[in-house]
């Protein structure tokens, strides 16, 4: 198979159920933190990945060290657990081909049964909020395995006008067209934390993930993560009256304005840059 879109680097071939995707450009990192965590943890190895050309712009490329930095688009195994990871940054361009090849480079592999995508949603909460995930599954058969679980399974969600469906919206499109069943969750990222990592956000989807795929994940540095951002965020509340007042109306539901919302952002982003 030498025309591929995509570069082999094992050519193993091994029973798979499941696809987890992910992205790098996603509020609070949460693709990409769920993903990270799932492939250090469960020591999966790189398979495959799609080649660039004709998804980013060439003049966009990073150079560093006169090194290029091309997007990373790959593929990853985990033999023991039946499962394959595709951690991507989103494509600029020709999505209907990307997230093809994405289904045609798992099934390169094994015969894939489905598909999980997942996606941070910004919301007006405090951190200290519980997080709940919702999902949007393909077919009533997928539903019906929600049944009992604190997952919402009725999520009301439409694009904005002018606004294009999400990646992982296409993604779950295009497995079903190809009688793939999928699942899009959702998890609440605080509008502070965007531009951050919130690991706290991450916990949900991947606990999620390690009860109905059975991965036996070990949350010791996950919850390590959560317990340092708390303690900064905690630290500089108690340090700065102003930035308590606006914490504690957030939590207690309140509104804040525009201008109080940059502030919030200002300042946070102010006490994780060392974290850069």
């Amino acid at each position: 198979m030498t025309d591929t879109p995509f570069k082999i680097h094992d050519d193993i071939k091994f029973e798979c159920a499941s696809l987890i995707a992910g992205w790098h450009e996603d509020a609070g990192n949460l693709g990409y933190g769920v993903l990270k965590y799932l492939k250090n943890n469960l020591q999966c190895r790189l398979m495959a990945e799609i080649e660039p050309t004709g998804y980013w712009p060439m003049n966009n490329i990073l150079i560093s060290d006169d090194v290029a930095r091309f997007p990373e688009s790959k593929l990853y195994y985990c033999p023991d657990k039946a499962l394959l990871l595709f951690l991507s940054h989103s494509p600029n361009a020709d999505w209907y081909r990307f997230l093809n090849t994405i289904i045609d480079m798992a099934g390169y592999h094994c015969r894939l049964q489905q598909v999980y995508t997942m996606g941070g949603m910004i919301n007006l909460n405090a951190h200290t909020a519980a997080r709940h995930i919702s999902a949007v599954v393909s077919s009533s058969d997928m539903k019906q395995g929600f049944a009992g679980s604190d997952v919402e399974i009725e999520m009301d969600y439409e694009t904005p006008v002018g606004q294009r469906p999400t990646l992982s919206s296409f993604l779950m499109w295009t497995a079903r067209q190809r009688d793939i069943p999928a699942v899009s969750l959702w998890g609440p990222v605080p509008f502070y934390l965007a531009g951050l990592d919130d690991p706290r956000s991450w916990r949900p989807i991947l606990t999620f993930l390690d009860e109905r795929l059975k991965l036996g994940l070990n949350f010791t540095e996950l919850e390590g993560r959560i317990k340092t951002q708390d303690e900064k965020i905690a630290i500089a509340r108690g340090s700065n009256p102003e930035l308590e007042e606006l914490f504690k109306r957030l939590e207690s539901g309140q509104m804040l304005s525009p201008e109080e919302n940059d502030q919030l952002v200002g300042d946070l982003e102010e006490i994780f840059e060392t974290d850069e």
